[in-house]
C-alpha cells in the first residue's frame, strides 16, 4: 500500500476525578451480557485499540500519551505502539482532581516539539466541560491556530451523555481543524469514536480531506481571534451594529422563489466562536426574526477575504442549498407520516430557515469585516456527523440514526440524484 510520512499523535485523557465512574458498559451494543467498568479504564483500553489498529496503516507513526487533569502528566513520549501498550498497562494513573485543558495543551505542544517538522495530531478525549475554558482557548490559539504548531490537527472525543458540556471541546476541534465525535459510556461507541478519528487523520494524510476546498487552498485567510463559545451577550462591547437587508429563497421542487425586507437594525459580535472548513461563525442578533427572550442567531461568513467569496451569489448559494433541503425534508416528512402513521412515527426532520443579509452602512464595519453573509437560528448544544465527506458513517450509535440514513436515499431518489 501507499506509504505515508510519519506523523506524531499526542492522546490526551481525561484523569480527572469523574472518569472514575463506574458507568461504561461493555459487551454487545446493548450491553447484554455485560457489565460496567470505569471511565478512565475504557478510556485506557480503547486508546489501545486504537493506536494498535492505526499503526498497522501507519507503521511509521510516533505517539505520546499524557492525562489532563489539574495538571498534566506524561505517560509515554514518541514511542511506537507496542510502547504505547506498554506504558498504558503500567500506569497507575488515578481519576482525581479536575478537568483543566490549559496544562494538557500546554504539554502536547511540548510533545510534539520532540519531532520538529513531524505533522501533528492531538486527540483529546474528555467527558465533561474544562473549568479553565477561557484560559485553554487562548493558549490553543497562541499554541496551535497561530503559532508554532499551526499545521498541527486536534481531534475531540466527548465521552458520556451530558452533550451540554462539550461546546468547549468542539470549539477546539473546530478551529484546529480537525474533527469532533460523541461516544455514549460504552466501550463498543468509544471504540467507534476513535475509528472516526482514525479514518480523519488517514484522511488528512492521504491529502483526501481537501475535497471541495482545494480551489481555496491559496487564497487569504480572515485573520481573526476566536472567542469563548455559546456567547449570546449583546452588550456595550464586542459588539457591531448596523443596517442590513434581509432575504430568503423557498425552493418548490423546480424553482427558487425569494423574499425580501427592507433594511433594519441587527447586531452582530466582533470575533467569531466558531469555524468550519469554509465558514466563520459570529453570534448575531435580528429583533425582526427573534425578538425579546426567544433566543438569538448565529452568522456564517467566509473563511476567506477574497471578494468572490464574499459576493452575493456565493452567500444566496448557502441559502438556496437550505431551501432545497427544507423542500426535501418537506416530502419525506409527510411520505415518513403516511407509511408509518401514529403506531410508529418517525422524528419529524427540520431544517432552520437561512437569510442572506447585506450590511448598508459597511464603512462602519472594518476593513476586513464581512458584509454579505448568511444567518440562522442559534441551536443550543453540540452538533454531531452522521456521515462524513471522507465515507464514514455512523454504525447507529447515534439517536435518529435510520431517519437520517433514510431522509439521504430519500432526497437523492426524489431529486433524481
Amino acid at each position: 500500500g501507499r506509504l505515508h510520512e510519519p506523523n506524531h499523535l499526542v492522546l490526551l485523557l481525561d484523569a480527572s476525578g469523574s472518569m472514575r465512574t463506574e458507568d461504561v458498559l461493555t459487551g454487545g451494543s446493548g450491553g447484554e451480557g455485560s457489565g460496567a467498568i470505569a471511565r478512565l479504564e475504557a478510556a485506557a483500553q480503547c486508546a489501545c485499540d486504537f493506536v494498535v489498529a492505526h499503526a498497522k496503516m501507519h507503521p511509521n507513526d510516533v505517539y505520546s500519551v499524557a492525562t489532563i487533569s489539574d495538571t498534566s502528566t506524561s505517560i509515554c513520549e514518541a514511542v511506537s505502539a507496542l510502547g504505547v501498550q506498554t506504558a498504558l498497562e503500567q500506569s497507575m494513573v488515578r481519576g482525581m482532581g479536575g478537568t483543566f485543558y490549559a496544562p494538557a495543551l500546554a504539554l502536547a505542544a511540548r510533545l510534539l516539539d520532540q519531532r520538529p517538522g513531524v505533522p501533528g495530531h492531538i486527540v483529546l478525549l474528555s467527558d465533561g466541560r474544562p473549568a479553565d475554558t477561557k484560559m485553554s482557548l487562548g493558549l490553543f490559539q497562541d499554541l496551535f491556530v497561530g503559532g508554532r504548531h499551526s499545521s498541527s490537527r486536534l481531534h475531540g472525543i466527548a465521552f458520556g451523555a451530558t452533550v451540554e458540556s462539550y461546546a468547549p471541546l468542539q470549539q477546539l476541534a473546530c478551529i484546529g481543524g480537525g474533527t469532533f465525535t460523541l461516544s455514549s459510556c460504552s466501550t463498543r461507541s468509544l471504540c467507534e469514536a476513535f475509528t472516526s478519528v482514525s479514518t480523519s487523520i488517514t484522511s488528512l494524510q492521504d491529502g483526501s480531506a481537501g475535497g471541495a476546498h482545494v480551489a481555496t487552498r491559496n487564497r487569504p485567510l480572515r485573520q481573526v481571534v476566536f472567542e469563548l463559545p455559546e456567547v449570546g451577550v449583546f452588550g456595550k462591547t464586542g459588539v457591531l451594529r448596523f443596517h442590513a437587508s434581509r432575504s430568503t429563497f423557498r425552493y418548490d421542487g423546480s424553482d427558487f422563489h425569494s423574499t425580501q425586507w427592507d433594511s433594519g437594525a441587527v447586531e452582530r459580535r466582533t470575533r467569531p466562536y466558531m469555524r468550519g472548513g469554509m465558514r466563520l461563525v459570529y453570534g448575531f442578533r435580528d429583533a425582526r426574526v427573534i425578538s425579546g427572550d426567544g433566543g438569538w442567531m448565529v452568522a456564517k461568513a467566509s473563511r476567506f477575504s477574497d471578494a468572490t467569496l464574499n459576493s452575493l451569489p456565493v452567500v444566496e448559494a448557502h441559502a438556496k442549498s437550505t431551501a432545497v433541503a427544507r423542500h426535501f425534508a418537506g416530502l419525506f416528512n409527510d411520505q415518513a407520516a403516511a407509511d408509518c402513521g401514529s403506531a410508529s412515527p418517525l422524528p419529524r426532520l427540520i431544517f432552520v430557515p437561512c437569510f442572506v443579509y447585506e450590511a448598508k452602512d459597511a464603512q462602519g464595519l472594518g476593513d476586513d469585516a464581512p458584509t454579505c453573509f448568511a444567518a440562522e437560528r442559534y441551536l443550543p448544544g453540540i452538533f454531531v456527523k452522521y456521515n462524513s465527506n471522507n465515507g464514514y458513517v455512523n454504525d447507529g450509535a447515534l439517536r435518529h440514526h435510520d431517519a437520517v440514513q433514510a431522509f439521504l436515499h430519500f432526497s437523492f431518489v426524489a431529486s433524481g440524484g
